[in-house]
Protein backbone atom coordinates (compact mmCIF):
# COMPACT_ATOMS: atom_id res chain seq x y z
CA UNK A 1 0.00 0.00 0.00
CA UNK A 2 1.35 2.85 -1.10
CA UNK A 3 0.69 6.74 1.29
CA UNK A 4 -0.30 9.65 -0.07
CA UNK A 5 1.72 12.90 -0.67
CA UNK A 6 -0.05 15.48 -3.58
CA UNK A 7 2.90 16.35 -6.06
CA UNK A 8 3.63 20.53 -6.13
CA UNK A 9 5.84 21.09 -9.10
CA UNK A 10 6.95 24.29 -10.47
CA UNK A 11 6.25 24.77 -14.14
CA UNK A 12 9.25 25.05 -16.81
CA UNK A 13 7.73 26.19 -19.58
CA UNK A 14 8.55 23.38 -21.35
CA UNK A 15 7.12 19.85 -19.56
CA UNK A 16 3.59 19.47 -20.44
CA UNK A 17 3.53 15.62 -18.78
CA UNK A 18 3.43 15.41 -15.62
CA UNK A 19 3.48 11.92 -13.21
CA UNK A 20 0.31 11.11 -10.65
CA UNK A 21 2.27 9.89 -8.00
CA UNK A 22 -0.11 8.22 -5.88
CA UNK A 23 -3.22 5.24 -6.76
CA UNK A 24 -6.86 6.39 -7.39
CA UNK A 25 -9.84 4.84 -7.56
CA UNK A 26 -11.10 6.56 -10.29
CA UNK A 27 -9.42 9.42 -12.51
CA UNK A 28 -11.98 11.98 -11.82
CA UNK A 29 -10.48 11.76 -7.76
CA UNK A 30 -7.50 13.53 -9.70
CA UNK A 31 -7.41 17.31 -9.43
CA UNK A 32 -4.41 19.35 -11.31
CA UNK A 33 -4.43 23.46 -10.64
CA UNK A 34 -2.20 25.93 -12.47
CA UNK A 35 -1.71 28.68 -9.57
CA UNK A 36 -4.52 27.54 -8.00
CA UNK A 37 -6.94 27.65 -10.41
CA UNK A 38 -8.44 23.96 -12.15
CA UNK A 39 -7.06 23.12 -15.58
CA UNK A 40 -7.99 21.02 -18.05
CA UNK A 41 -5.99 17.99 -19.14
CA UNK A 42 -5.42 14.34 -20.85
CA UNK A 43 -4.89 11.26 -19.54
CA UNK A 44 -1.71 9.85 -21.60
CA UNK A 45 -1.56 6.61 -19.50
CA UNK A 46 -2.67 5.47 -15.80
CA UNK A 47 -0.09 7.58 -14.16
CA UNK A 48 0.71 10.52 -16.29
CA UNK A 49 -1.67 13.65 -17.27
CA UNK A 50 -0.38 16.15 -19.89
CA UNK A 51 -1.51 20.05 -20.93
CA UNK A 52 -2.05 21.31 -23.88
CA UNK A 53 0.35 24.05 -23.22
CA UNK A 54 3.06 23.85 -20.81
CA UNK A 55 2.99 25.85 -17.42
CA UNK A 56 4.83 28.85 -17.58
CA UNK A 57 8.18 28.97 -15.66
CA UNK A 58 7.71 29.93 -12.51
CA UNK A 59 3.91 28.07 -12.10
CA UNK A 60 2.32 26.56 -8.87
CA UNK A 61 1.33 22.80 -10.79
CA UNK A 62 -0.72 20.91 -7.88
CA UNK A 63 -1.36 17.54 -8.32
CA UNK A 64 -3.78 16.24 -5.63
CA UNK A 65 -6.49 13.21 -4.90
CA UNK A 66 -9.91 13.94 -4.12
CA UNK A 67 -11.61 10.80 -2.73
CA UNK A 68 -15.39 10.97 -2.82
CA UNK A 69 -16.72 10.51 0.49
CA UNK A 70 -20.70 10.98 0.05
CA UNK A 71 -20.97 8.11 -2.72
CA UNK A 72 -20.27 4.66 -1.60
CA UNK A 73 -18.16 3.24 -4.62
CA UNK A 74 -19.24 -0.35 -3.60
CA UNK A 75 -22.49 -1.98 -2.26
CA UNK A 76 -23.55 -4.86 -0.08
CA UNK A 77 -26.99 -4.78 -0.40
CA UNK A 78 -27.38 -7.47 -3.05
CA UNK A 79 -25.68 -9.93 -0.68
CA UNK A 80 -23.09 -11.16 -2.74
CA UNK A 81 -19.55 -10.22 -0.92
CA UNK A 82 -16.28 -10.61 -3.74
CA UNK A 83 -13.22 -9.69 -2.97
CA UNK A 84 -12.91 -7.02 -6.14
CA UNK A 85 -16.05 -4.75 -4.37
CA UNK A 86 -14.55 -5.41 -0.38
CA UNK A 87 -10.99 -4.14 -2.02
CA UNK A 88 -12.54 -1.23 -3.57
CA UNK A 89 -14.34 -0.12 -0.46
CA UNK A 90 -11.69 -0.59 1.76
CA UNK A 91 -9.30 1.69 -1.00
CA UNK A 92 -11.80 4.39 -0.26
CA UNK A 93 -11.63 4.28 3.07
CA UNK A 94 -8.20 4.22 3.16
CA UNK A 95 -7.79 6.95 0.28
CA UNK A 96 -10.24 9.15 2.35
CA UNK A 97 -8.35 9.18 5.80
CA UNK A 98 -5.11 9.79 3.64
CA UNK A 99 -6.34 12.85 2.31
CA UNK A 100 -7.98 14.05 5.56
CA UNK A 101 -4.55 13.01 7.54
CA UNK A 102 -2.68 15.03 5.16
CA UNK A 103 -4.63 18.08 5.01
CA UNK A 104 -4.52 17.93 8.84
CA UNK A 105 -0.60 17.93 8.86
CA UNK A 106 -0.64 20.67 6.70
CA UNK A 107 -2.93 22.62 8.38
CA UNK A 108 -1.04 22.02 11.83
CA UNK A 109 2.44 23.19 10.03
CA UNK A 110 0.77 26.19 9.09
CA UNK A 111 -1.15 26.98 12.02
CA UNK A 112 1.58 26.29 14.53
CA UNK A 113 3.90 28.53 12.58
CA UNK A 114 1.30 31.47 13.15
CA UNK A 115 0.31 30.99 17.09
CA UNK A 116 2.31 32.73 19.73
CA UNK A 117 4.92 30.77 21.76
CA UNK A 118 3.77 31.42 24.98
CA UNK A 119 0.13 31.68 26.55
CA UNK A 120 -2.22 34.04 26.41
CA UNK A 121 -5.34 35.10 27.69
CA UNK A 122 -7.72 31.87 28.98
CA UNK A 123 -9.21 30.24 25.82
CA UNK A 124 -6.85 31.07 23.32
CA UNK A 125 -4.16 28.45 21.17
CA UNK A 126 -0.51 28.90 21.26
CA UNK A 127 2.88 26.88 20.22
CA UNK A 128 4.71 25.09 22.83
CA UNK A 129 7.60 23.81 20.93
CA UNK A 130 5.57 22.26 18.31
CA UNK A 131 2.78 21.39 20.36
CA UNK A 132 -0.54 23.20 19.44
CA UNK A 133 -2.21 24.08 23.47
CA UNK A 134 -5.05 26.33 24.17
CA UNK A 135 -4.71 28.55 27.61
Amino acid sequence: MTSYSPSLITGDGTTSSFTVPFDYINRTDVQVTVNGVSQIYTWTSAATIAFNTPPAPGDSILIKRRTEPDALISDFRSGTLNSRDLNRAFKQLLFIYQEQAYDLSVATIVLSSTLPTSPGLPGTWWNNGGVICIS
